[in-house]
């Protein structure tokens, strides 16, 4: 897959997929997929085209953290296992968001050979979202391409959106959310120094640090999780929250994992953390061998549930 940050004379024609395509979902891929098919059938070369940063962070009155799926990294390394030729990031400036529909198609077709055109359910171009469907059908005329646009993606009857992703992973919901996405959500991080309290109740604790700060946080909790440190691989529990046992504030987040059978010093060391089940929300306890006592059950059930699922 060719990544590309500035336009470049493509010779082949191309199907151009456009989007945010945050999270590269289900119902992405379904569009990602589709576009191929399109390519193979007329030997064109399957593009698509994204943005950075998000629209959003640019064109909002409110700037919100942790509010994306995927970073662009994290989406071009999933887009890099799909069927995809050149991927073109485009700068998203408010320069860039006042082009008005038909600008956007010129370029388009002077910079990258455009003989189709992809177009999801909700997508629209130019300033203030005013390029509709039938606005760029009717350019497609002009300027000689095929358009397609798709409906939203339904499965069993669910509507997949990234912003229904990212509620469901607000409110904890990551197996439903795993669904939608196609795979398992993950956040990455740095392990840092903690306080230790794991360490002394019996169950020392890998406290996550440097999590990208556009990425959401799945909401507080307990999670049975799998995670990754130098290409290996580890069974574990993870709590996100506020120590509401101990003396806190909600002013910090602490993301603690608790890997299984492990007895590391990974210290500074990448970990890549995947989210399978939120098994309870967090909880003050008045003692803490209540608290350790709740940490056993909690092991217990994440092993019950490895030893049926995997």
């Amino acid at each position: 897959m060719e990544i590309l940050y500035t336009p470049k004379q493509i010779n082949l024609p191309t199907t151009i997929s456009i989007g945010t395509f945050d999270g590269v979902h289900r119902g992405h891929r379904f569009v990602i997929e589709y576009a191929n098919e399109l390519a193979k059938r007329y030997q064109y070369t399957n593009m698509i085209i994204t943005f950075d940063p998000h629209p959003r962070f640019v064109l909002a009155k409110k700037i919100q953290a942790h509010f994306l799926l995927t970073t662009l990294e994290e989406k071009l390394e999933i887009l890099s296992r799909m069927p995809v030729d050149i991927v073109y990031i485009q700068k998203f400036t408010k320069e860039f968001s006042q082009l008005t529909p038909e600008e956007f198609i010129k370029i388009l077709k002077e910079n990258f050979n455009m003989k189709a055109l992809v177009m999801g359910y909700d997508h629209s171009f130019g300033v203030n979202r005013s390029g509709s469907y039938e606005d760029i059908k009717a350019l497609s005329y002009k300027y000689n391409f095929f358009l397609h646009k798709f409906q939203p993606f339904v499965d069993d009857g669910v509507f997949i959106s990234s912003t229904k992703i990212r509620n469901l992973l607000i409110k904890g919901f990551v197996s439903e959310a795993n669904k939608l996405l196609g795979y398992n959500y993950f956040i990455k991080g740095r392990v840092i120094e903690g306080s230790k309290i794991g360490r002394q109740l019996g169950f020392p604790t890998a406290n996550i640090g440097e999590v990208a700060d556009e990425k959401i946080i799945p909401g507080s909790g307990v999670y049975i999780i799998r995670a990754f440190v130098e290409d290996e691989q580890y069974r574990g529990i993870m709590n996100i929250g506020f120590r509401p046992t101990f003396q806190y504030s909600h002013d910090n987040i602490y993301l603690e994992a608790h890997l299984f059978d492990f007895n590391k010093n990974i210290y500074n060391k990448s970990i890549k953390i995947e989210f399978l089940l939120k098994i309870r929300d967090e909880i003050k306890f008045d003692k803490v061998e209540d608290l350790i006592q709740q940490i056993y059950k909690d092991r217990e059930l994440a092993l019950r549930f490895f030893d049926r699922n995997f």
